[in-house]
Protein backbone atom coordinates (compact mmCIF):
# COMPACT_ATOMS: atom_id res chain seq x y z
CA UNK A 1 0.00 0.00 0.00
CA UNK A 2 1.42 3.48 -0.99
CA UNK A 3 1.35 5.47 2.22
CA UNK A 4 0.82 9.38 1.69
CA UNK A 5 3.28 12.01 3.09
CA UNK A 6 1.46 15.49 3.19
CA UNK A 7 3.77 17.19 5.31
CA UNK A 8 7.06 16.24 3.38
CA UNK A 9 8.43 18.79 0.46
CA UNK A 10 10.19 16.82 -1.92
CA UNK A 11 11.36 16.97 -5.57
CA UNK A 12 11.44 13.51 -7.28
CA UNK A 13 13.14 13.33 -10.01
CA UNK A 14 12.18 10.49 -12.92
CA UNK A 15 13.93 10.18 -16.02
CA UNK A 16 12.56 7.29 -18.54
CA UNK A 17 14.69 5.94 -21.34
CA UNK A 18 13.12 3.75 -23.91
CA UNK A 19 11.22 2.26 -21.55
CA UNK A 20 8.07 1.60 -23.67
CA UNK A 21 6.93 -1.91 -23.40
CA UNK A 22 3.78 -3.36 -22.40
CA UNK A 23 3.51 -5.60 -20.07
CA UNK A 24 1.31 -8.96 -19.82
CA UNK A 25 -1.50 -7.84 -16.54
CA UNK A 26 -0.55 -10.77 -14.43
CA UNK A 27 2.89 -9.47 -13.72
CA UNK A 28 1.51 -5.69 -13.01
CA UNK A 29 0.95 -6.21 -9.29
CA UNK A 30 4.46 -7.30 -9.11
CA UNK A 31 5.61 -3.85 -10.84
CA UNK A 32 3.29 -1.94 -8.31
CA UNK A 33 4.67 -3.29 -5.45
CA UNK A 34 8.59 -3.43 -6.40
CA UNK A 35 7.70 0.54 -7.30
CA UNK A 36 5.64 1.36 -4.67
CA UNK A 37 8.32 -0.52 -1.65
CA UNK A 38 11.21 1.34 -2.82
CA UNK A 39 9.15 5.05 -2.75
CA UNK A 40 7.69 4.46 0.22
CA UNK A 41 11.68 3.31 1.44
CA UNK A 42 13.07 6.17 -0.22
CA UNK A 43 10.49 8.68 2.04
CA UNK A 44 11.39 6.39 5.27
CA UNK A 45 14.55 6.78 5.15
CA UNK A 46 16.00 9.79 3.23
CA UNK A 47 17.80 12.31 5.03
CA UNK A 48 15.19 14.89 6.59
CA UNK A 49 15.79 18.39 5.65
CA UNK A 50 13.50 21.33 4.13
CA UNK A 51 13.20 19.77 0.71
CA UNK A 52 13.85 15.98 0.00
CA UNK A 53 15.25 14.66 -3.08
CA UNK A 54 14.74 11.59 -5.05
CA UNK A 55 15.73 10.04 -8.44
CA UNK A 56 14.02 7.17 -10.19
CA UNK A 57 14.51 6.39 -13.60
CA UNK A 58 14.01 3.28 -16.20
CA UNK A 59 16.22 2.24 -18.89
CA UNK A 60 15.20 -0.77 -21.25
CA UNK A 61 17.98 -2.42 -23.22
CA UNK A 62 16.84 -5.10 -25.17
CA UNK A 63 15.10 -7.19 -22.73
CA UNK A 64 16.42 -6.13 -20.02
CA UNK A 65 15.00 -3.69 -17.67
CA UNK A 66 17.11 -1.24 -15.28
CA UNK A 67 15.30 0.40 -12.42
CA UNK A 68 17.07 2.93 -10.29
CA UNK A 69 16.29 4.22 -7.06
CA UNK A 70 18.43 6.88 -5.48
CA UNK A 71 17.67 9.01 -2.22
CA UNK A 72 19.93 11.21 0.69
CA UNK A 73 20.37 8.84 3.88
CA UNK A 74 21.31 9.98 7.20
CA UNK A 75 22.41 6.60 8.92
CA UNK A 76 25.93 5.40 8.62
CA UNK A 77 26.46 3.83 5.08
CA UNK A 78 29.04 0.87 6.91
CA UNK A 79 26.33 0.24 9.05
CA UNK A 80 23.43 0.74 6.20
CA UNK A 81 25.59 -1.37 3.76
CA UNK A 82 26.22 -4.34 6.17
CA UNK A 83 22.63 -4.49 6.90
CA UNK A 84 21.74 -4.89 3.22
CA UNK A 85 24.37 -7.85 3.10
CA UNK A 86 22.90 -9.34 6.26
CA UNK A 87 18.79 -8.60 4.64
CA UNK A 88 19.75 -10.14 1.37
CA UNK A 89 22.28 -13.11 2.23
CA UNK A 90 19.27 -15.13 3.30
CA UNK A 91 16.64 -16.71 1.55
CA UNK A 92 14.68 -17.19 4.66
CA UNK A 93 14.41 -13.71 5.99
CA UNK A 94 11.07 -12.84 4.04
CA UNK A 95 9.03 -13.39 7.36
CA UNK A 96 11.64 -11.84 9.55
CA UNK A 97 13.02 -9.15 7.78
CA UNK A 98 11.44 -5.94 8.63
CA UNK A 99 9.69 -2.70 7.31
CA UNK A 100 12.41 -2.02 4.50
CA UNK A 101 10.47 -5.14 1.82
CA UNK A 102 13.99 -5.59 0.71
CA UNK A 103 13.74 -9.33 0.38
CA UNK A 104 10.23 -9.14 -0.67
CA UNK A 105 11.64 -7.43 -3.51
CA UNK A 106 13.97 -9.88 -4.26
CA UNK A 107 11.49 -12.45 -4.02
CA UNK A 108 9.17 -10.68 -6.35
CA UNK A 109 12.25 -10.22 -9.45
CA UNK A 110 13.51 -13.75 -9.37
CA UNK A 111 10.11 -15.77 -8.47
CA UNK A 112 6.75 -14.20 -8.90
CA UNK A 113 8.44 -12.99 -12.25
CA UNK A 114 9.86 -16.39 -13.24
CA UNK A 115 13.56 -15.48 -13.83
CA UNK A 116 16.35 -15.93 -11.55
CA UNK A 117 18.63 -14.11 -13.22
CA UNK A 118 16.92 -10.82 -12.55
CA UNK A 119 19.13 -8.69 -9.80
CA UNK A 120 18.89 -6.84 -6.86
CA UNK A 121 21.54 -4.65 -5.69
CA UNK A 122 21.59 -1.27 -2.91
CA UNK A 123 24.41 0.08 -1.71
CA UNK A 124 24.61 3.22 0.53
CA UNK A 125 27.90 5.28 -0.81
CA UNK A 126 28.52 8.96 -0.54
CA UNK A 127 25.35 9.96 1.53
CA UNK A 128 23.14 8.22 -0.64
CA UNK A 129 21.13 4.94 -1.02
CA UNK A 130 21.40 3.41 -4.38
CA UNK A 131 19.19 0.59 -5.17
CA UNK A 132 19.36 -0.68 -9.03
CA UNK A 133 17.31 -3.48 -10.02
CA UNK A 134 17.47 -5.69 -12.81
CA UNK A 135 14.47 -7.45 -14.93
CA UNK A 136 14.64 -9.27 -17.59
CA UNK A 137 11.22 -8.59 -19.44
CA UNK A 138 11.62 -10.95 -22.18
CA UNK A 139 8.63 -13.40 -20.79
CA UNK A 140 6.53 -10.60 -19.62
CA UNK A 141 5.77 -8.45 -22.19
CA UNK A 142 2.97 -8.76 -23.94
Amino acid sequence: MLKTYPNIDSELNVEITDANVLIKAKYFVHISDILTIFFNNMFSYCRPKRQRQFSISAKLEGDLMHLHFENEIKEDEEMLNKKFEEMLSSYNRLQTEGRSGLVKVRKIIKYDLGCEDNELQIVAENGFCKTDVFINIKDLKV
